[in-house]
This record gives C-alpha cells, structure tokens and sequence, in this order.
C-alpha cells in the first residue's frame, strides 16, 4: 500500500511508504506536486491489482477447463465399460444360444 509520510509542502521531497519500506525521495522537479505523483504511484498500484486479478481470473478459467476436460474423460471410460459390458451381454448370448442348438441337435 502506498501512504503519505509526513508533510511536504514543497515539490523537493516527499516520503513514501511502498509496500512497507520507507522511501525518501528529493523530487527536483518543479512542475510535478507531490500529490501527483502519489496518484500515479497509487493508480499504479491500482493496475497491478487489476493486472493480477485478471490472471487470477484466467487461472481459475485454466482450472475449470481441466475440470471439464477431466469429466469428458471421465464420460469416455464410462461409455468404454458400457461398451465392454453391451459385448459381454452378446458374448454370453451366443454362447447360450450355441447350447441350446447344441441341445437340439443331439
């Protein structure tokens, strides 16, 4: 966080306070207040946040889509032992059909 140390009426110093350690900084600008730049430091700071926020954002999209792309995958073995069951059934199916021709013929 960024915060206002002390009082500098003047444009030659001004002490910041940036993310917990103490800047003191001697501005020789003349055309620049103080206020400014402790603005732009702070909109700055402001598009960091946003900055992360979006990559929070996306990371959390990335997750999701891993999480979907897990459950079609998971659809898929599913629809596999489905498939592998529905053979079974037919296997067994001709084999009790074989018997009973088997049966009949004798």
């Amino acid at each position: 966080m960024i915060e206002w140390f002390g009082q500098c009426w003047s444009a030659t110093c001004a002490s910041l306070r940036v993310t917990g350690v103490k800047y003191i900084s001697y501005l020789s600008f003349k055309h620049f207040n103080t206020h400014l730049i402790l603005l732009l430091l702070l909109l700055l700071q402001l598009l960091l946040l946003l900055l992360l926020l979006l990559l929070l954002l996306l990371l959390l999209l990335l997750l999701l889509l891993l999480l979907l792309l897990l459950l079609l995958l998971l659809l898929l073995l599913l629809l596999l032992l489905l498939l592998l069951l529905l053979l079974i059934i037919i296997i067994i199916i001709i084999i009790i059909i074989i018997m009973c021709l088997k049966v009949i013929t004798i």
